[in-house]
């Protein structure tokens, strides 16, 4: 079902893997965010959080199947201390028996949970089933799904908006619910085929009516719905932005939107940053290297890394239809896009 990719050159003791090739036919599980773990608010520190959460993410997948295999994972963090410990180490070998996802590591000014130092975003793999529904809901305890699973003989597309300038979130949300929507619709696919949307936010009391627009839009047939505190948008003065997967009809190519077919071999990578990975030794001593002191060789060196991601798996740039980019400072985007797009090709 999933086969790791790996490289000779990559450090010991890292706490991700570099991603894995999925099997053609397999289904694409995306997971709710481990914000879901407690009702309200929790307690405890790194370590105990991050426990809580790979739990919560462990049993979402077996809600979907007993053989289903999480794949990669996003962590957003509002402190990094405890990210690069040991103990860190030791806990997510432990709750993978050393079969490690690809990870994508974030610090975060807050999260949508009281007291969360740690969430995590999750999608998983489960074997082929071509006897359930195309798309199937996994409900929880709120308004919205805590799981949503694609069957493997499925094709998605993704999509990104961002709002028309208005002056408040739901204002800003409700266009931007239009936009994506109105963007899926070109592949033929309607409100009930929406599997999962992320919502960019700046102010964590905003998530209530966030998740309260989202299951008034789509009622029984909601997505997935993961909330991420950030500290800007990419919209100067914005609120909030959006991002979205959708099924979609296999004979409609449409415009606009980038699409896979979970009928091809699909990959699922890990993140990189602006520091050299591929360096052998160990993990330890990759960390301690220091970043390239301009934002344009600390672009390329993130790209670097990633074609070396590719290069394990035998693809190219050429194969990836979907990347995401977080920075510490928006205005430098506008450097980091043409050095982006430059790899990419097109």
């Amino acid at each position: 079902m999933l086969e790791p990719l790996s490289r000779d050159d990559v450090p010991r003791g890292l706490i991700f893997t570099l991603g894995y090739r999925v099997d053609p036919g397999s289904r694409l599980v995306f997971l709710g965010s481990s914000t879901g773990r407690h009702p309200g608010a929790t307690t405890g520190d790194f370590y105990a959080q991050s426990r809580d959460s790979l739990d919560y993410l462990h049993r979402l997948a077996r809600r979907v199947s007993p053989r289903a295999q999480i794949a990669k994972v996003r962590r957003y963090m509002t402190s990094g201390r405890g990210h690069r410990t040991p103990e860190t180490s030791t806990i997510w070998n432990e709750a993978f028996d050393g079969q490690l996802p690809a990870s994508t590591a974030l610090e975060s000014p807050g999260s949508t949970l009281l007291g969360s130092v740690v969430d995590l975003e999750g999608w998983a793999i489960a074997p082929e089933d071509t006897d359930v529904d195309p798309l199937q809901r996994f409900a929880s305890d709120g308004l919205t799904p805590e799981a949503v699973s694609v069957r493997g003989d499925q094709k998605l597309c993704v999509a990104a908006v961002k709002p028309e300038p208005y002056d408040s979130v739901e204002r800003e949300l409700a266009s931007c619910l239009s936009k994506i929507d109105a963007e899926f619709e070109q592949h033929g696919a309607g409100a009930g085929d929406v599997a999962k949307l992320t919502v960019y936010f700046r102010d964590p009391r905003s998530w209530a009516a966030i998740e309260a627009m989202v299951f008034a839009r789509y009622g029984e047939q909601s997505p997935v719905v993961n909330g991420v505190i950030v500290s800007n948008l990419s919209a100067q003065g914005g609120h909030v932005e959006l991002t979205g997967w959708s099924r979609v009809n296999p004979g409609n190519h449409g415009d606009g939107v980038a699409t896979v077919d979970l009928r091809d071999r699909l990959l699922t990578t890990t993140g990189t940053g602006a520091i050299e990975i591929f360096v052998g030794g160990e993990a330890s001593d990759m960390y301690g290297q220091t970043a390239p002191g301009t934002i344009e060789e600390q672009a390329h060196v993130g790209m670097q890394n990633q074609q070396k991601v590719l290069e394990s798996a035998g693809a190219t740039f050429d194969d990836v239809f979907r990347s995401n980019w977080y920075l510490t400072d928006m205005r430098e985007w506008e450097v980091i896009e043409p050095i982006a797009t430059s790899y990419f090709g097109r």
